[in-house]
C-alpha cells in the first residue's frame, strides 16, 4: 500500500522553486526558457474571429455528406465517414440511393491530397469495385473527392457533418 504523500514536502518544493533559476546559474545551466504564444494566435482567440479550419491530413477526418455526380451515371447521395489518413482501412461511404457501400484503403497522402482505393461491400453489380480516389480540403473546408475506375470519372464537393 503507497503512503500518502506529506504536506511538509509539498511545502518545501514551494520555497524552493523560486530558487531554481539562481541555483542553475550557479551551477553553470542556463535557467529554462518561457515563451509567450504567438500573437496571431492570442489575436484570433480574442477578437472573436472562428479558428481556422483545420488542415489536412487532420482535416480529412471526420464524417462528410453530399452529391456524387457521374458523367453517364447521373447523381447519388454520399454519406463518408474518415477515421485516419494512415495507409490501410481509413474510412467507409454509404451510397444510399443506389443503394451501396464500400470500404476506403489509403494508399498515400502527399501534397495535401488523400490517395485511396474503394472496395465494395458487400460485393454488388451497382457498383464499380477498385476504384481509384483522391480527397482533399477545398479553400473553403470541404471535402474536394474525385473518383477514377471501369472507363468513368466522379466527383463530388461533401460538406463536414457535425
Amino acid at each position: 500500500m503507497l503512503r500518502p504523500a506529506r504536506p511538509r514536502a509539498a511545502r518545501a518544493s514551494r520555497t524552493l522553486l523560486p530558487l531554481l533559476p539562481v541555483l542553475m546559474a550557479a551551477c553553470g545551466g542556463a535557467p529554462p526558457t518561457v515563451t509567450a504564444p504567438l500573437a496571431s494566435t492570442t489575436a484570433a482567440v480574442t477578437d472573436g474571429t472562428p479558428p481556422a479550419p483545420p488542415s489536412a491530413p487532420d482535416g480529412l477526418i471526420g464524417k462528410w455528406e453530399g452529391t456524387g455526380h457521374q458523367g453517364r451515371s447521373g447523381s447519388w447521395a454520399m454519406l463518408v465517414e474518415i477515421r485516419t489518413t494512415e495507409p490501410g482501412l481509413c474510412g467507409t461511404v454509404e451510397y444510399p440511393t443506389i443503394p451501396c457501400s464500400a470500404q476506403w484503403t489509403c494508399e498515400r497522402l502527399a501534397d495535401g491530397t488523400l490517395e485511396a482505393r474503394e472496395h465494395i461491400v458487400p460485393r454488388t453489380d451497382r457498383c464499380v469495385d477498385n476504384g481509384a480516389m483522391s480527397m482533399r480540403l477545398s479553400p473553403d473546408g470541404k471535402l474536394d473527392w474525385r473518383w477514377a475506375g471501369a472507363g468513368d470519372t466522379a466527383k463530388a464537393l461533401l460538406t463536414r457533418v457535425p
